[in-house]
């Protein structure tokens, strides 16, 4: 009953869920470790998603790791406000991640991978830690503000010609920005380094 992360371990009994047709979201987090595994089952049901808010504005996490995972779908909000949330490595299963999902949160890298098709408006806003981010293979969708006053990016990985769309000031930081959708990744080119 029990998931180990870094040493130490997580109890389920940390986790609220709440089941739709034999699967489970986690709806929030009431633990207070700062190395924390999403469990990838709980009680013989997959946990596919990370609700809405669920660790939002938690001060103890600090890094997010996935056993095994199931899960799809990071909600809106999910980590939003999580300001000692240095790292996360998304699973292989992740499809979305909702809006502003880790907004205001300490991620100081994110490694965004082919099988990822969603990145939601205002997800990483506001994330001043935030150095680096690798879209390894990346062709989804990058939404509006996504990026937005991460004064200290300063390197944008694999940022290819296959991304399906980038939405409006993704990259921007508070500038004014003329009707040009790749405007913010040109701009933001002279800032930081793009390969």
């Amino acid at each position: 009953m029990q998931e180990k992360s870094n040493g130490r371990k997580n109890h389920r009994k940390d986790f609220t869920f709440e089941e739709n047709e034999g699967e489970l979201t986690i709806t929030s987090y009431i633990g207070n470790e700062s190395d924390v595994t999403i469990p990838s089952t709980h009680k013989g049901m997959k946990v596919v998603a990370i609700g809405e808010g669920a660790f939002a504005n938690n001060k103890h996490i600090e890094s997010v790791g996935f056993s095994k995972s199931n899960v799809k779908t990071i909600g809106a909000r999910a980590f939003e406000g999580c300001t000692n949330l240095k790292s996360i490595k998304f699973p292989a299963s992740l499809r979305e991640i909702g809006d502003a999902a880790f907004k205001q949160s300490g991620v100081e890298h994110v490694v965004i991978k082919y099988h990822v098709t969603t990145i939601g408006d205002d997800c990483f806003a506001y994330c001043g830690n935030l150095r680096t981010a690798n879209f390894d293979s990346f062709r989804g969708s990058i939404g509006e503000r996504c990026f937005f006053m991460c004064m200290s990016l300063r390197k944008v990985s694999n940022l290819g010609l296959h991304i399906e769309e980038i939405g409006t000031n993704a990259f921007s930081v508070g500038r004014r920005v003329p009707n040009d959708p790749l405007w913010d990744v040109k701009w933001y080119n002279a800032r930081i380094r793009l390969i």
